[in-house]
């Protein structure tokens, strides 16, 4: 009976031990597992396990699965716990970055740049005309007016913070950041949400220094800084343009500051290289956009392009850029879908040829009055037909025509 007794318990123990190690085998990674199996059969066989061959092994085996990854269910939990806090950090601090450089490029819209049109504001009610005409006298701009007292005691104090600067050294290292994300490997593994809020930062650093540049007539006033500030705009557009998933509101956001900085600055074509040249002439056709918001977008990007292109050659240059110029902008006079950058096309045009001496023979080579006469009966209808249009868009467009 003893024997028997002692014979079922240790059935007993070991059913017991073998289902605590399929327990533990399930729980256990399979690196841990191999470990633990070769311990067990170190103590078992002290001369075996001594054997170097057996610890080359399990070395192997450890290489071979550190390559492949293997993690046990709860480790991979844990790795995407770590990944999804990761994230969320990343986005919260993101996220205040925007609204901090939003808050920024309200501060620093002059009213001078609100064209001095008052927005409605059902909330106000003014008690006699008197009082309508001192809030006009004081807090409107001119014509011919820079910021009032109020803004530019503002002005300064966002200047002599060195607020401007660090805003061109974000943009910078932002743009060094997506430089290196589209050309290394890792790129390929990164987040969406990454790029998505970088472009979101980038696009915010445009439209505040856009703002600084045309509000702030004493920040980077003399040439060369002035320049730079174009060139940060510039080499930040270079790098998302060369991306097929950059959003169309970035590139839109980018090319209105660039056209803030050219007018506040007065940027010329000399100015610009060949490089950036093609950049403004390849923004003539950029129309990355798959919804009706981001098509708005992506014509907004294009006008501002003409724009860029009209005042930068408002000064002389070359009769071989002037041809370069035209010939492009001709090609979208006949091509794009938007009224208002046919009109602008057409507008900038008018103006570079308005001197019958200037760059006569690029007028005549590229038969810019017969595509005139020929696209106006085309563009008078089309203002007809274009419901969505403000009135002062129509009004302009059909002084053009």
């Amino acid at each position: 009976m003893t024997a028997n007794a002692n014979i079922e318990n240790e059935e007993k123990d070991e059913k017991l031990e073998q289902s605590i190690e399929q327990e533990q085998e399930e729980k256990e990674s399979a690196r841990e597992i191999a470990r633990r199996l070769y311990n067990k059969r170190k103590s078992k066989n002290p001369e075996s396990a001594s054997d170097a061959n057996d610890a080359i092994l399990i070395n192997k085996q450890d290489e071979q699965l550190t390559k492949q990854g293997t993690n046990s269910p709860e480790e991979r939990k844990d790795a995407q716990g770590l990944y999804d806090e990761a994230v969320e950090e990343w986005t919260t601090f993101m996220f205040v970055l925007v609204l901090s450089l939003e808050i920024a490029t309200n501060m620093t819209s002059s009213l001078s740049q609100q064209n001095g049109i008052v927005q409605d504001n059902d909330e106000m009610e003014w008690e006699s005309s008197d009082e309508i005409e001192e809030y006009i006298a004081t807090t409107i701009m001119q014509d011919d007016s820079g910021p009032n007292q109020d803004e530019k005691f503002l002005f300064d104090q966002i200047e002599q913070s060195f607020f401007p600067e660090r805003v061109m050294n974000l943009m910078t290292n932002v743009t060094q950041a997506l430089n290196t994300l589209f050309s290394s490997p890792e790129g390929a593994d990164t987040p969406k949400v990454i790029f998505q809020q970088l472009y979101q930062v980038q696009s915010k650093c445009g439209a505040c220094i856009g703002n600084m540049a045309a509000s702030m007539h004493n920040w980077r006033k003399q040439e060369p800084e002035s320049r730079q500030i174009l060139r940060t705009l510039i080499d930040a557009m270079q790098t998302i343009v060369c991306n097929t998933g950059t959003p169309a509101s970035s590139t839109s956001c980018l090319s209105r500051a660039m056209v803030s900085v050219s007018r506040s600055r007065s940027i010329t074509i000399q100015e610009v290289d060949d490089k950036d040249l093609a950049l403004l002439l390849s923004l003539l056709v950029r129309n990355n956009s798959e919804t009706k918001e981001e098509e708005e977008e992506a014509s907004e990007t294009r006008l501002n392009a003409v724009v860029l292109l009209g005042i930068m050659c408002s000064e002389t240059h070359t009769e071989e850029v002037n041809a370069l110029i035209c010939h492009s902008l001709l090609n979208s006079m006949n091509n794009d879908e938007s009224v208002l950058v046919v009109g602008e096309i057409l507008n900038v045009l008018m103006d570079m040829y308005a001197d019958d001496d200037a760059y006569h023979t690029v007028f005549k080579n590229e038969g810019v009055l017969s595509k005139f006469q020929s696209i106006l009966p085309t563009f008078r209808q089309r203002i007809k037909e274009t419901s969505n249009l403000s009135p002062d868009e129509e009004v302009n467009l059909r002084e053009i025509a």
